[in-house]
């Protein structure tokens, strides 16, 4: 379709321009301008829009990776070689070595020496592929781009389009990229990658000769080989602990002769010597293999690093592993001393992070083999973080969001047992707007639940009723119905299983009464409302008294349920009876307004009767109150947010507040073409309303 390509805002700033022209050649109509002090005001708006456009379209690279100070030993003929290289501006430097033999920590040293030669550093973790780590918004963030699979259709078209971005601002400015673990023996992209005019470092265990790169830009990383870099080797890692004796300083000669001088293997026998002293057999040369062994942990301490090697390679913030893991900091600290696990805090300095190398978290997922069910305390405390997203700002559950993602891509086959935590965790996706990510888990989930319950349990009615909410909240409204009926007829007819079953009936039928209004079967929604507010009661009344189930709490539940009743009577044009209801509902006595996005509901029904009251500056005011909240709550491109903008539009345009409609309409337009450019019957209804003004 013609509306696809549709961009509103040039389309926009090309109808002002000519309105100018328009307005300046009919000066002496009423149309044109009074004087010269008002078309001057004209023109400065204008020349403002046009700069706002420019800035929507510029492209920028939105971080910049600020090293960190950590002990560093020796090394400088691999730095003075690594500037001659990076200076000769003529292809990637690639460290490569075994594992933890000092890569990274040579690459990061480079960066801290050389900072400030660079407009921009980004330190990238290989994953997958090349086209995955480019097309990454986390690890290479870009302003004005963001991928959807709307807007680009492929992740090979943004692939293709962000690297030609990348060479655009690369070439206005000197850029280092680090692409460190890029472990890969092939990768379709790499000569495009490593093409672009940055420098570019790379740090890999695999020979670079796979790759068919040149071989005066190799760099062999080896364990320490001069004598001045062992004795800062000896300096920095091992007399800083405590004093050693002559026997043993022998000891230590010997475990480093025994591994080849490997830095991190080193390390870590200077960390055990200190804590059990032992020799190990001089054949166990690669820590990879034997890294954990080596240590005596405790059952806690192996948990804390089965779970730690499953989340996001940034590490996590310690107070919110603490929170969802219930690890102790004693435990903790134990590893850190270790060095099977670090603390370092963010370079803004706001938080101490725990993470973990790579290497070593490749080393736990083989070892500790972390699952759904040994992992289910770190589940049920990510449950508990989270189970009320709905409640809490945009911003507040972006902290959560990497560990969220984290969590459900190592469980990728879920378990129908947990479906508490995890169908939690979906419902966190959609809200934050990961909206394919939780269509995808939340099949799996339902299929497993299935699976273990059966086709006719209150647990699996319960599950498709959360299908259904993810596919609505997605607009993909087809499937939605036909899983809130699917849930609403296997709760129909199944047994109740525990008191909560009436309040997950009453869901499943207010969500009935929801599909029914929007079909215009305003009858049978009235019904379907009724029978939601009844098993409400009868909630309350087997729990004896006010009822919750997880963030539910059935006084406000009774409230929603009269309130959606209030829309279908506001639908079927029963004002006077509309606004009788709604006087009924005792909002302040039920909480509703107790946390700000409760009353959501209740405002937006506020709005309608308002506007079917003909009260249109007092249904502005409330709308604009209600948009700003929704803004806080789901972020500026949410379809709730979208809705109430479009509702905040058609007051203005009742209110002939035309300048201010065309204004918000637009708004709304940008964001469907940008997010949900899917959704052609809405934007179709927003052209409309926009060529009717």
């Amino acid at each position: 379709m013609a509306n696809e390509k549709f961009d509103y805002e040039r389309e926009l700033l090309r109808w002002e321009e000519y309105m100018l022209k328009l307005r300046k050649k009919y000066c002496s109509t009423p149309a044109g301008f009074k004087n010269s002090k008002v078309e001057a005001a004209a023109v400065r708006t204008y020349e403002e829009s046009c700069a706002r456009f420019r800035k929507s379209r510029s492209h920028q690279i939105a971080r910049n990776y600020t090293p960190v100070e950590e002990p560093f030993a020796g090394r400088e003929t691999y730095l003075t070689l690594m500037r001659q290289m990076l200076d000769s501006h003529s292809g990637p430097v690639i460290l490569y070595g075994i594992g933890g033999v000092g890569k990274s920590a040579l690459a990061r040293e480079y960066i801290r020496r050389n900072k400030n030669c660079y407009d921009c550093v980004l330190v990238l973790t290989y994953r997958h592929s090349l086209q995955d780590v480019i097309c990454d918004d986390g690890q290479v963030p870009i302003t004005n781009m963001r991928y959807s699979c709307d807007t680009y259709k492929s992740k090979i078209s943004y692939f293709r389009e962000k690297l030609r971005v990348l060479k655009e601002i690369a070439e206005t400015g000197r850029i280092l990229l680090l692409f460190d673990d890029l472990n890969a023996e092939k990768d379709k992209n790499l000569h495009a990658v490593f093409s672009l005019p940055c420098d570019i470092l790379v740090t890999t265990r695999i020979n670079p000769d796979l790759w068919g790169q040149k071989e005066n830009r190799q760099i062999h990383v080896m364990g320490l080989r001069d004598k001045s870099e062992k004795e800062d080797f000896f300096r920095i890692f091992a007399s800083g602990n405590k004093s050693l004796n002559v026997e043993q300083k022998n000891l230590l000669l010997s475990c480093c002769e025994e591994t080849d001088w490997h830095p991190l293997d080193m390390i870590f026998r200077i960390r055990e010597m200190f804590e059990l002293p032992s020799v190990y057999p001089s054949e166990k040369k690669y820590f990879l293999a034997d890294i954990f062994r080596r240590f005596s942990l405790s059952q806690k301490e192996k948990q804390i690093i089965r779970e730690l090697c499953i989340m996001p390679v940034q590490g996590i913030p310690i107070s919110l592993y603490i929170q969802l893991s219930g690890a102790s900091r004693e435990h903790i600290n134990r590893l850190t001393e270790y060095l099977l696990i670090q603390k370092v805090w963010t370079s803004e300095g706001e938080e101490e992070m725990l993470s973990m190398h790579p290497l070593i978290a490749e080393a736990a997922l083989k070892i500790f083999l972390p699952d759904s069910k040994n992992c289910q305390k770190l589940l049920w405390g990510m449950y508990d973080c989270i189970y009320d997203a709905w409640l809490k700002t945009y911003t507040e559950n972006q902290r959560v969001e990497p560990y969220v993602l984290a969590l459900l891509t190592a469980f990728s086959r879920p378990r129908g047992w947990l479906m508490k935590p995890l169908e939690a965790m979906v419902t966190f996706l959609w809200i934050q707007g990961y909206s394919k990510e939780a269509r995808a888990y939340v099949l799996k989930l339902m299929d497993s639940v299935e699976k273990r319950y059966g086709e006719k349990h209150q647990n699996t009615g319960e599950m498709a009723l959360r299908v259904a909410a993810v596919f609505f909240n997605t607009m993909d409204y087809e499937r939605a119905n036909y899983w809130y009926f699917k849930g609403y007829e296997i709760l129909r007819v199944c047994r109740r299983e525990n008191i909560a079953y009436y309040h997950i009936f009453s869901r499943a039928c207010e969500k009935l009464a929801q599909v029914y209004s929007s079909g215009g079967l305003y009858k049978n929604a009235l019904m379907f409302f009724d029978m939601a507010y009844e098993n409400e009661v009868l909630f309350e009344e087997a729990s004896g008294g006010r009822a919750y189930y997880a963030e539910h709490d059935s006084a406000i539940c009774k409230a929603y349920c009269q309130l959606g009743k209030v829309r279908v009577l506001l639908d079927m044009d029963k004002i006077q009876e509309a606004d009788r209801l709604y006087h009924q509902i005792n909002l302040e006595a039920s909480g509703f307004y107790q946390n700000d996005f409760h009353g959501h509901e209740a405002r937006s029904v506020q709005v309608l009767l308002m506007v079917k009251k003909g009260m249109y500056e007092e249904a502005l005011k409330c709308c604009d109150s209600l948009l700003k909240r929704t803004c806080k709550y789901r972020g500026n491109s949410s379809k709730e947010t979208l809705e109430v903008r479009e509702q905040f539009a058609d007051i203005c345009v009742l209110r002939g507040e035309l300048a201010n409609a065309v204004m918000e309409y637009g708004q709304v337009l940008e964001q469907l073409m940008e997010k949900y450019s899917g959704q052609k019957e809405w934007i179709k209804r927003i052209l409309g309303k926009m060529n009717r003004i």
